[in-house]
C-alpha cells in the first residue's frame, strides 16, 4: 500500500497529479480489522478525466500483483514505513491505542517492538504476492460521483453500472436529461437589499460574504464579495438577470489557494459564451459557446430563485444551470423541508431547510416570511 498510495511519493499520487495533472492528490489506504479489513483507493478529479484517472488507478492495482516493485522504490517505501514508525509512540495515548489495536488483533506486545526490522525484511516477491492477494479491481466496488450525463458513458464499457442518486436511491437514466425548464419566477417580489453574513466554522470566524441587490432597468444586478482568508479564496462578482429571472449575464475574479480565477459569460438567443479561468485540477482555461435549453440559469442564481418562489413543506423546484466547471447544462433540484427555527447573528428566524442538489449540493436556509432570504 505504500508504494501504490500511502503517501505523496507514491504511485497513485505521483502519476495522477504530478505526470498527469489531474487531482491535487490521490491516496490509497488499509484498514486491518478483526475480521474483514477494508483496502480503498481513492481521488477526486475532473469530470471530463473521471474515465482516465479510473483506468490508470485500476492499471496500478493491477501492475502491483503482476509486476516487481523496483529495488529502490521498495526501500524508499520500507524507509519511510520503520523511519517514521517510533513517531506512533510519542504519547501515553498513542502507545495505549497501539497496544489495545495489537491485543485486538490477538497478536502479542512483542509485535509492536519487531515491526520495523520485520518491514526491513520485506523482499519484492513477498510484496508482489501480497498484492495480487488483496490488491484485486476484479472484485472491487467501484464508486464515482459526479455528473452522470458526462461521465456515465464513458464507464460503462468498464463494467456493470448501478445508477444512484446523491440520497443512495436508485436513478432512472431518463433523470439525467436536461429539460426546458417549466419553473416561473417572478422577479417583482425582489426589493433593493444589502445582505451580509459571517461564515463561521465550528463557532469561529472564518470569513465574509456580502451581496447587494439593486435595480436595473426592469431587471436586477447583483454584487457580491466572498474573502475566507484561511483557504486562500477571494472572490468578486457581478450578476444581471430579468424581472423573469431569466439570466443575462455572470463576471467574477477572485483566486483559490493563490491561483487566479475569472469567470466571464453572457446568456442570449439559446445560447451561453464567454471564457473562464481556473485552475488546473477544476478545468484550466475555457472558452464557452454552446446551446442552452430555455430557462437555464446559472447555480449563483439558486438563492435569489428561492427568494421568489412559492415554497410550502414537501414542494421540489426544478430548473437547469449552466456550470462553466463542467462545461455543461445540469438539472438543479431544490426540496422544501418542514419549518424550523434558527438562531444568527441577526436574531431568530423561522425557516424553512431547502435541499439543494447540483453543482454544489447543499442545505440551505431561508425566511418563511418572503421574499425568502
Amino acid at each position: 500500500n505504500q508504494v501504490l498510495g500511502g503517501w505523496s511519493d507514491s504511485r497513485l499520487f505521483q502519476i495522477l497529479r504530478q505526470q498527469k495533472g489531474w487531482t491535487y492528490g490521490a491516496y490509497s489506504s488499509v484498514d486491518r480489522m478483526r475480521d474483514v479489513g477494508v483496502f480503498s483507493a481513492t481521488a477526486e478529479v475532473r469530470t471530463e478525466v473521471t474515465d482516465s484517472a479510473l483506468a490508470e488507478m485500476i492499471h496500478q492495482l493491477r501492475r502491483m500483483g503482476t509486476e516487481t516493485v523496483p529495488a529502490d522504490e521498495l526501500e524508499s517505501a520500507k524507509s519511510y514505513l520503520a523511519g517514521s514508525y517510533p513517531g506512533r509512540f510519542e504519547t501515553p495515548g498513542m502507545i495505549a491505542n497501539r497496544l489495545a489495536g495489537t491485543r485486538l488483533l490477538g497478536l502479542p506486545a512483542e509485535h509492536l517492538r519487531q515491526y520495523p526490522e520485520r518491514i526491513r525484511a520485506v523482499t519484492a516477491a513477498q510484496v508482489q504476492r501480497a498484492a495480487a492477494t488483496y490488491f484485486s479491481p476484479d472484485r472491487a466496488v467501484v464508486v464515482v460521483v459526479g455528473d452522470a450525463t458526462k461521465v456515465l458513458p464513458k464507464i460503462e464499457g468498464m463494467g456493470p453500472v448501478t445508477l444512484l442518486d446523491v440520497e443512495g436511491k436508485p436513478l432512472e437514466r431518463s433523470a439525467l436529461e436536461v429539460r426546458a425548464s417549466s419553473e416561473r419566477f417572478d422577479g417583482s417580489r425582489l426589493a433593493p437589499m444589502k445582505l451580509t453574513y459571517g461564515i463561521m466554522v465550528q463557532g469561529n470566524a472564518f470569513g465574509t460574504s456580502t451581496v447587494e441587490l439593486a435595480r436595473d432597468g426592469a431587471g436586477w444586478k447583483t454584487a457580491s464579495q466572498m474573502a475566507i482568508a484561511a483557504a486562500g479564496m477571494e472572490q468578486k462578482s457581478e450578476m444581471s438577470f430579468g424581472a423573469d429571472m431569466a439570466v443575462r449575464s455572470l463576471r467574477s475574479t477572485g483566486s483559490m489557494q493563490g491561483q487566479p480565477t475569472s469567470e466571464s459569460l453572457d446568456f442570449a438567443n439559446g445560447r451561453v459564451t464567454g471564457s473562464a479561468k481556473l485552475p488546473a485540477q477544476m478545468g484550466g482555461d475555457k472558452t464557452v459557446d454552446a446551446e442552452v435549453v430555455p430557462g437555464t440559469r446559472v447555480p449563483e442564481m439558486t438563492a435569489w430563485l428561492l427568494a421568489v418562489a412559492d415554497l410550502a413543506p414537501g414542494k421540489t423546484l426544478t430548473f437547469p444551470a449552466y456550470s462553466v466547471r463542467a462545461g455543461s447544462v445540469q438539472n438543479v433540484t431544490a426540496t422544501v423541508g418542514a419549518p424550523e427555527k434558527v438562531t444568527v447573528a441577526a436574531g431568530e428566524f423561522e425557516v424553512f431547510p431547502v435541499t439543494v442538489t447540483g453543482e454544489t449540493p447543499q442545505t440551505v436556509y431561508v425566511r418563511v416570511a418572503a421574499p425568502h432570504v
